[in-house]
């Protein structure tokens, strides 16, 4: 019974539907225009209610598909058969399809999503689909979808065709079920001109005289006496009632308020939870696939062969001795089923029919309507009947969250035959895996197409044009090397990264065209993919006098995607943002921001003044490697890992700001002095001098003699001289702890000198 609680797994059930709609779908492709509506949804046999919605249409509609960009093409299709459908059944709708990645400006006007939009607009009005909502997500979890189009389309045509707003409240105030976790009802609500509220009775002191329904969800907590009575009253008026129970193990006392609602419709509440051995999905007796009995809600659903499946359902029953409402069943149990009144041991796994229990059949689900014959609440069972909107009351036993009511798309008979069910899912999943092994249903994907080739080696120049370049950008970048040197023309001489250079030249070589949009383009069809005013242009002068050029035109539909061509092809492609990022450099991004520059192994002394405050840092051993020789501080002998800790610190320091030129602040009396003693080729030495002075947070550092002034934080200069004197603390605490282990020296013996 533990499992049971924990919910039902149907699984089984499902990849056997899903290996059934494959096997069918394959087949009507080999019949060619053969068209069967065998589809498990009848997504292309419209609904008695879109019919009669299509009926009363008396406006032009247009109805526009944008598919393309990341739209699924299988989906698209879906999205594009149902539209002629309904566009079958009435001359007021015309149809048009677009590719959104081919009329970006069309895109762009009806703000249309990358994974595919549908548009519905009349007169000035327009209503916008996207194609995920309507692909619904399986009840099981398992990556399978259905379409739900035919009730959005419907819902698009009567939002546009009618002006009149319902408005219906959900109560709030006893932990019923929020509005934000029932997004499919409530959408579906708004989608034909219901609008949305949330009602606190209790803070409210009344029902809205605008109320055309009040929707209690799943309470938790009994209403209290006052909220009671304005309910009762708004019913006897025009008022209309959708109440969901929800399992409570403590119903039978809690619930007096909600139990007395219910009386005055002429429904009581059996405090006792449906167990049904027989009709239930996958051996699970709490999950209940009920018989419906006889009105216009269930008759459609029966006629439609659709199954309705209940779990956790709250027994009720219908009191003849209540004159002014008259209950019709809507759903019930086999006789087989019995109502488990110790709710108690129910939550603790354990259920065991005996003489206090409900005994069957047991009646799950009411509708209800006053003498008048008017309906007195509203039923949802299926989303997408409207016309029962006001046409019923239904009083069923709501799921908790995750378990709630829910509507399956398969035939009776395959909830009686389990065993052959079974032996079809291990068919179809051995088809399946065989099938997706071999790739039998998935369209090659599109290979990137490579737009430049390069090698950063052959690379002789660089101009990056930015028709943006923001705040800390230049219209125009321009790079050239000049023996085996980067160096930056515009927008000034500053010194360069080569690392950064040639990481930019290596970037533009392995771009490639994620997606073909349109081959032989003429210069007519370049304005209207944005290369009239194109938002970057990458040039790379090769070391044969050649160019090679890309050029950025303006974003697609698709979000974080572009249109790019190159100068050597008229062939316009689709490439993602990830791609040309590496390419949109400003200055900043490339230049050099080490204000200290020196090649660490040619260093043999480095002295640091700091505030009236010195030390010095020799190399021990010139002939050798930086990270070979021992160094000194001062009179501390350092190892080699001790000095090179040091110098790291040194040579990775980076400016986060622009570099400028010497002139920005006077450099009299510098509270930072870093005097460099090198070694050349030839063995020579020779200095380089650098002086830093303090403004404020800042410290200004130039190279004695260069044209560029670097600003680093004071912080970050103050480390440098900690990391030194960390460094020294460290060596002569391991000599203090070296001698103080060392064995001491034995005194002089007897007789000797």
């Amino acid at each position: 019974m533990n499992k049971w609680l924990r919910g039902t797994n149907a699984t089984v059930l499902s990849l056997a539907v899903i290996g059934i709609f494959i096997v069918v779908t394959v087949f009507l492709h080999s019949l060619g225009n053969l068209q069967w509506d065998l589809t498990k949804d009848k997504k292309f046999t419209l609904s008695e209610q879109s019919l009669n919605v299509l009926d009363k249409l008396d406006k032009d509609i247009h109805v526009i598909v944008f598919d393309g960009g990341q739209a699924d093409p299988f989906l698209s299709q879906q999205v594009v058969d149902l539209v002629k459908e309904f566009q079958r059944h009435n001359k007021h709708i015309t149809f048009d399809e677009y590719d959104m990645l081919k009329q970006p400006s069309m895109a762009k006007q009806y703000n249309v999503d990358g994974g595919g939009t549908i548009v519905f607009e009349s007169g000035d009005q327009k209503k916008n689909i996207s194609f995920y909502q309507m692909f619904m997500p399986g009840q099981q979890q398992d990556g399978s979808y259905f379409f739900d189009g035919e009730q959005k389309y419907a819902e698009a045509i009567i939002n546009l065709t009618s002006s009149e707003k319902h408005p219906v409240y959900f109560l709030t105030g006893h932990n019923e079920i929020a509005i934000t976790e029932l997004n499919t009802l409530k959408s579906s609500l708004e989608g034909v001109n219901y609008v949305v509220k949330e009602l606190n009775l209790y803070r409210e002191g009344k029902i809205p005289d605008d109320a055309q329904a009040i929707f209690i969800m799943g309470p938790k907590t009994d209403l209290n006496d006052q909220e009671t009575k304005l309910i009762k009253d708004y019913l006897q008026g025009n008022g209309k009632l959708y109440l969901a129970l929800g399992f409570n193990k403590d119903m039978t006392t809690q619930w007096k308020n909600i139990d007395s609602i219910m009386s005055t419709l002429g429904v009581q509440d059996l405090h006792s939870v449906a167990i049904e051995p027989k009709q239930s999905v996958l051996f699970d007796p709490l999950t209940i696939v009920p018989t419906y009995g006889f009105h216009d809600i269930t008759n459609k659903l029966d006629d439609s062969q659709l199954l309705t499946v209940i779990s956790l359902a709250v027994s009720l029953k219908d009191n003849p001795a209540v004159k002014d409402y008259s209950p019709t069943m809507l759903l019930k149990t086999t006789n087989q089923a019995y109502g488990e009144t110790d709710l108690e041991a129910l939550t603790k796994g354990q259920s065991k029919q005996d003489s206090v229990d409900t005994a069957g059949p047991l009646n799950l689900a009411y509708a209800v309507e006053d003498s008048a014959k008017r309906p007195k609440a509203v039923d949802f069972a299926e989303p997408g009947e409207y016309d029962f909107l006001w046409n019923g009351c239904c009083i069923p036993a709501l799921l908790p969250p995750g378990r709630r009511s829910d509507l399956v798309e398969e035939e009776k008979r395959m909830m009686k035959r389990f065993l052959p069910t079974i032996l079809l899912v291990v068919v179809c999943i051995v088809g399946l895996w065989y099938a997706s092994s071999h790739n039998f249903f998935q369209k090659p994907k599109e290979k990137p197409t490579p737009l430049i080739t390069v090698k950063k080696e052959d690379v002789t120049g660089i101009k990056i044009t930015d028709s943006n370049p923001g705040q800390d950008g230049v219209p125009v970048i321009e790079l050239q090397k000049k023996d085996g040197k980067w160096n930056m023309i515009q927008p000034a001489a500053y010194p360069l990264n080569t690392y950064s250079a040639d990481s930019w030249a290596e970037a533009l070589g392995k771009t490639t065209g994620d997606k073909v949009i349109e081959k032989d383009a003429t210069p007519g069809d370049l304005s209207k993919y944005g290369f009239d005013k194109p938002l970057q242009v990458f040039e790379a002068t090769l070391a044969d006098g050649t160019k090679q050029t890309l050029t950025i035109g303006s974003a697609t539909p698709v979000s974080g995607t572009y249109y790019v061509k190159t100068d050597a092809s008229t062939t316009i492609y689709q490439e993602s943002e990830e791609q040309i990022t590496p390419l949109k450099k400003k200055p900043f991004d490339i230049i050099e921001k080490s204000p200290f520059q020196f090649e660490y192994n040619k260093l043999n002394k480095l002295t640091v003044d700091w505030k009236g405050q010195s030390w010095m840092l020799t190399k021990s051993d010139p002939s050798k490697m930086g990270y070979e020789s021992e160094w000194k501080l001062g009179a501390l002998v350092l190892k080699p890992d001790d000095g090179s800790s040091f110098l790291d610190k040194i040579i990775n320091m980076s400016t986060n700001q622009m570099i400028g030129p010497v002139s920005k602040v006077k450099m009299d009396n510098p509270e930072l002095k870093v005097t460099m003693v090198l070694q050349d080729k030839d063995g020579k030495e020779y200095t380089q001098t650098y002086v830093g002075k303090i403004n404020g947070n800042d410290v200004h550092i130039n190279q004695v003699g260069g044209p560029w002034e670097y600003t680093m934080s004071l912080s970050a200069i103050q480390e440098l001289y900690d990391k030194a004197q960390a460094v020294r603390d460290k060596v002569a605490q391991q000599a203090a702890q070296q001698s103080q282990a060392a064995p001491p020296t034995a005194p002089p013996a007897a007789g000797t000198k």
